[in-house]
């Protein structure tokens, strides 16, 4: 495979992956039995639905496939502020799972769980870039 080829099929997964949270949105939403359920598989599926008009936007418009997938900031500094913020948007998740709703409860589980991932990607890459550029971590 080209290199060219690996971003291609890169950017193809992401698209399918927010396809799949979009069609499991709508499932959500379909088999809701109260009103929180509904507007969580809606907001899912918009959510999905941006992410890919995004996506899509990007493709045509020639960003880079390093740009389009880098989320982490390049300063160290606002790399720690970012752990701050999915700290805190874990810790909501946790509160929403023990809220009692079963789609509360699984969408809180799955922030916490993704909150977690990109936090210690986040690390990471503020380590990697620490040891490439030799930047201080504050």
């Amino acid at each position: 495979m080209h290199h060219g080829e690996v971003r291609q099929m890169k950017r193809l997964a992401a698209a399918t992956a927010c396809g799949l949270f979009g069609v499991i949105g709508l499932f959500v939403a379909a088999g809701a039995a109260s009103d929180g359920g509904y507007v969580l598989g809606l907001l899912l599926f918009a959510a999905s639905l941006l992410s890919n008009f995004w996506m899509m936007k990007q493709h045509f418009d020639g960003v880079p496939e390093e740009e389009t997938f880098d989320i982490w900031p390049e300063k160290p500094r606002n790399g720690w502020l970012l752990l701050v913020v999915l700290g805190i948007l874990g810790i909501v998740g946790l509160f929403l799972a023990a809220g009692g709703d079963s789609y509360f409860y699984w969408f809180g589980v799955f922030l916490f769980v993704v909150c977690c991932v990109m936090g210690l990607a986040t690390m990471k890459t503020i380590y990697d870039r620490k040891e490439q550029g030799g930047h201080n971590l504050s």
